[in-house]
């Protein structure tokens, strides 16, 4: 019995190597994506991604075709910090270089990959948090 649980606790710890070292594990296909997505290579980008969030990338595309401003996550720079891997879902956290914002992405475990999970619902989550912060800030009255 405690050969049993020998083997068990072994292979657990072998997984964990293996997930964490993987050029699949959640860290790395994050920062796969944020360098494509950054660099506009969303084709490439697209390949890290559940089919939700290949739709965001395209939006993301057509976007930056139509204009020549940059999109939030368009050049710049990433560094990825910490993952938490918890079943089939993983959190990512990254921050851009020069800055000490923390940001997170979620990831998702399909087909035997780790793919990068943004709900439309979090990217308007972001756009209003961002807009009431704004408009917190904002001093002048109107009449």
């Amino acid at each position: 019995m405690q050969m049993k649980r020998f083997h068990i606790k072994l292979f657990f710890i072998w997984a964990a190597l293996f997930i964490s070292c993987s050029s699949n594990a959640p860290k790395s296909v994050a920062e796969k994506f944020l360098t494509a997505f950054s660099q506009k290579k969303f084709d490439e980008a697209k390949k890290y991604c559940t089919p939700e969030t290949v739709k965001l990338v395209e939006i993301a595309e057509s976007l930056a075709k139509m204009s020549s401003a940059k999109t939030d996550f368009t050049g710049k720079e990433y560094e990825v910090l910490s993952q938490d891997v918890k079943g089939v879902t993983a959190t990512v956290r990254f921050k851009e270089k020069g800055s000490e914002e923390i940001q997170a992405i979620t990831l998702k475990y399909s087909g035997n990959q780790w793919l990068v999970s943004i709900a439309k619902e979090d990217v308007m989550s972001k756009q209003n948090a961002e807009i009431n912060s704004d408009s917190a800030g904002d001093t002048t009255k109107t009449n």
